[in-house]
């Protein structure tokens, strides 16, 4: 991920049984690896930066099949100094209702 610049990313979804004509993708990043999703970082030209980083993108799951999707633009904190060892944990949801 860059350091507070804009980024996106793809993702893979299943469809096997539609049961309804959309779905709403969120997605939360533990940017400073504190063990929450809730935070709001900022970068130093005065970005504040949500954990939560994608929210309610809708997607088709109207039909059976394999689909791939890309989030829209969303701000990154992943300052370079910190340890490559340290993963950065990301969780992604596909739910009925936003």
């Amino acid at each position: 991920m860059p350091a507070c610049q804009p980024t996106r990313f793809n993702y893979t979804v299943t469809v096997t049984n539609p049961v309804q004509d959309e779905a709403y993708v969120n997605v939360w990043f533990d940017f400073n690896r504190d063990g929450d999703w809730e935070d709001w970082l900022d970068c130093e030209d005065g970005v504040a930066v949500p954990e939560w980083a994608v929210q309610n993108q809708v997607i088709d799951t109207s039909v059976v099949g394999v689909f791939t999707y890309t989030t829209p633009d969303f701000a990154s904190w992943h300052p370079l100094s910190q340890d490559d060892r340290n993963p950065l944990w990301m969780r992604i949801t596909l739910s009925e209702v936003p």
